[in-house]
């Protein structure tokens, strides 16, 4: 858990774990919400139960990853810095000195389907940037051992990232354009998503916007996905009717074993559908 001056000096600089914001892989926050909060037009989000349970259980997880592995991690919670770039830093879960290795801790409560297989590189895009940041303040590791707690199995699984020095040069340079582009002289980067509008123009000044061919050919495209999606939702309803007339009074329908879909009451004896086979 951070303390109060480590939380200052993160106002200071990007983080590890914000990083990936800066390359639209955060499905959380965005550039233009990001830049809110360094120059202090926001507040830090409040501590969230998932946050809650992440920085609780760390130790925990920490402790089962050196059970696993049979090694033993020096936990340093000082902050640190990059040589290459005053605005980059980050706090460490973990760290295996004379493997020249970090060790990084997160809490996954969706499919484990989404990872690799132990021992790989395959995590989400977001996981990569942060341990390429982390690597990026701590000259001289050559790799972060990712263990990753899945609610669901009440497993962990350890992954491997390598120091990659391309992505790690794309990282210092997209965050020191950001701070000196953006922060330094507080000028607002581009919005992207309706939320950024929301932020960024919370009343609206009553004028109109002469429509541009920009404005006039995406108004059409609107139109036309829409005609589309009705269309869409209209032969969703005819197929979902069609196995609902037929799983009749049964629970659902099977293939081979396999639920294709159910249809059953729920405690308060509402049937609700649901249809299986989605990833």
């Amino acid at each position: 858990m951070l303390t109060e001056k480590q939380k200052k000096i993160r106002m200071s600089g990007i983080g590890a774990s914000e990083c990936s914001t800066l390359f639209n892989l955060n499905e959380y926050s965005t550039v233009y919400q990001l830049w809110l909060l360094k120059t202090g037009m926001a507040e830090p989000e409040p501590e969230n139960d998932n946050m809650w349970w992440g920085t609780n259980l760390e130790p925990v997880i920490r402790h089962r990853y050196e059970k696993e592995t049979d090694k033993v991690v020096t936990y340093d919670p000082e902050t640190k810095f990059c040589d290459l770039s005053p605005y980059m830093m980050c706090h460490l879960d973990g760290m295996l000195p004379d493997e020249k290795k970090l060790l990084e801790i997160k809490t996954a409560r969706y499919n484990q389907s989404h990872w690799g297989e132990a021992g790989s590189s395959e995590i989400p895009p977001q996981y990569t940037i942060q341990c390429q940041h982390q690597l990026a303040c701590m000259p001289g590791y050559e790799s972060v051992d990712l263990c990753v707690f899945f609610w669901q199995t009440k497993s962990i699984v350890i992954y491997n990232i390598k120091r990659n020095e391309e992505i790690i040069s794309k990282i210092i340079s997209g965050v020191n354009k950001f701070w000196k582009d953006h922060v330094l002289p507080r000028l607002a980067p581009d919005l992207y998503t309706i939320e950024d509008v929301k932020l960024a123009y919370p009343l609206n000044n009553h004028e109109f916007v002469e429509a541009s061919p920009v404005e006039v050919f995406a108004h059409e495209k609107l139109i036309d996905f829409r005609k589309k999606l009705k269309k869409l939702e209209e032969e969703e309803l005819s197929y979902k009717t069609d196995l609902i007339i037929m799983t009749g009074a049964n629970s659902g329908i099977k293939n081979n074993g396999d639920l294709l879909c159910t249809y059953k009451a729920n405690k308060n004896g509402v049937r609700n559908f649901i249809l299986y086979g989605e990833s």
